[in-house]
């Protein structure tokens, strides 16, 4: 017969085994649901990571204003070739910005003396429209510069293979803060102290506000002008060369590229002359007819009269046989 001592040892004991095995088997389940929980976020994101490799998100992204197979045309600019359509282009916008910029109230707002060159952008979206404006330069310039831009008009859209495409325009505005004078300076008195400025150098007919008047030029203006001097300088070197001097002189008949570079001085005049070419008697006689081009008003930069840069590139077909 079992004592009740031993009975009651044995009931507490197995009273201990099974309230152990009770207590330890939630604790194990617990420890196993916190590692489950720590692996869930890893896990997540290493999903998401190789979902999101497979998806690529391309940007639209506007073509450069030169890379454009057509570029946008800007209303008023019916030049034949696409070359003078996007130069007159440059040259609407820029006059636009000069038109509208405050430079006599710059000075009150501390906008230093001289010459400032601004770099700016834009984009003309899909239906010709200006959009993403930007400009470096003091904040003040630059919202007065993005105001301006803002009123351009709707443009003719850019293309690539006939479709449609958004353009980014990006240029430069170079503009006085000051008083100009007509002496080749500009200067202006602040705080007493008279301030003076040189006019840039190596401009040339495409930067300059009013490009010289060659004789026969005069009443046209903006790239009308710029067209027309240039013509008449290019057809005078071209139909002014003398066959009979190049004659009895080794030259070889046929084509010759020939280089001319020259300046058109603040008084109209021609100087500076360099010709490339590499036969001696071709360049002496390109240069005796450049000497010989009309005098010219002179161009315009900020109502100054400046001299400017200017190059010729010209093809020329020596036929020297005897007739």
């Amino acid at each position: 017969m079992i004592k009740p001592r031993i009975l009651t040892n044995t009931f507490f004991a197995i009273f201990l085994i099974i309230l152990f095995s009770c207590n330890s088997k939630p604790k194990k389940e617990i420890e196993v649901i916190k590692e489950e929980i720590e692996l869930i976020p890893e896990e997540a994101v290493e999903e998401i990571d190789s979902i999101s490799e497979k998806i690529i998100v391309i940007p639209v992204v506007a073509i450069p204003f030169d890379l454009a197979q057509k570029q946008p045309i800007f209303p008023g600019c019916i030049q034949r070739t696409q070359k003078s359509k996007n130069l007159c282009f440059k040259k609407k916008v820029n006059q636009l910005i000069k038109d509208n910029l405050p430079i006599s109230d710059f000075l009150k707002q501390n906008i230093p003396v001289g010459y400032q060159k601004v770099p700016y952008s834009f984009i003309i979206d899909k239906n010709g429209n200006v959009k993403r404006i930007v400009v470096e330069a003091n904040p003040i310039v630059a919202q007065n510069i993005k105001q301006s831009l803002m009123q351009l008009p709707k443009m003719q859209v850019g293309t690539n293979n006939n479709q449609a495409v958004e353009v980014k325009f990006t240029d430069e505005i170079t503009f006085f803060v000051g008083k100009q004078v007509d002496n080749g300076e500009v200067e202006m008195e602040v705080g007493g102290i008279t301030i003076k400025a040189n006019i840039p150098s190596n401009l040339t007919i495409h930067m300059v506000d009013r490009a010289p008047i060659f004789p026969g030029c005069e009443g046209k203006t903006g790239m009308p002008l710029v067209k027309c001097t240039s013509s008449k300088i290019n057809n005078y070197i071209g139909n002014n060369i003398n066959h009979d001097n190049l004659k009895g002189k080794n030259l070889p008949q046929g084509k010759h590229k020939i280089s001319i570079y020259f300046t058109i001085t603040k008084l109209g005049n021609i100087a500076d002359i360099s010709v490339q070419n590499p036969h001696e008697i071709l360049k002496k006689e390109i240069a005796r007819v450049v000497k010989s081009i009309p005098k010219m008003s002179p161009a315009l930069f900020e109502k100054v009269k400046v001299p400017i840069n200017y190059k010729v590139t010209l093809t020329t077909n020596i036929n020297l046989k005897e007739q």
